[in-house]
């Protein structure tokens, strides 16, 4: 998984902003979804990037691993995230 190219961000205290290219609309994520966002600028597996969060943040895997399929799939939904292998 992966980051479209051309999505704005700004980053705040509690986490970022994200500018939709194509339809100008602004999304808020938290501390972890900015640390989800973020490890999306190279492709990397779903797996790996749960073992990170897991590391970085304290929590249980399985919740973890469930909060980041969510977010990972409403930010594919909105078009702002691409599986690789689905271009």
């Amino acid at each position: 998984m992966h980051r479209v190219e051309g999505v704005s961000t700004t980053e705040s205290a509690d986490g970022i902003f994200l500018v939709d290219p194509a339809g100008g609309r602004l999304y808020q994520l938290n501390a972890a979804g900015k640390a989800i966002w973020m490890s999306l600028e190279a492709p990397i597996a779903v797996d790996e990037l749960c073992v990170r969060l897991t590391k970085e943040f304290s929590g249980d895997a399985d919740t973890i691993h469930r909060d980041t399929m969510t977010l990972l799939q409403q930010l594919k939904t909105k078009m702002l995230v691409r599986v690789i292998g689905e271009e």
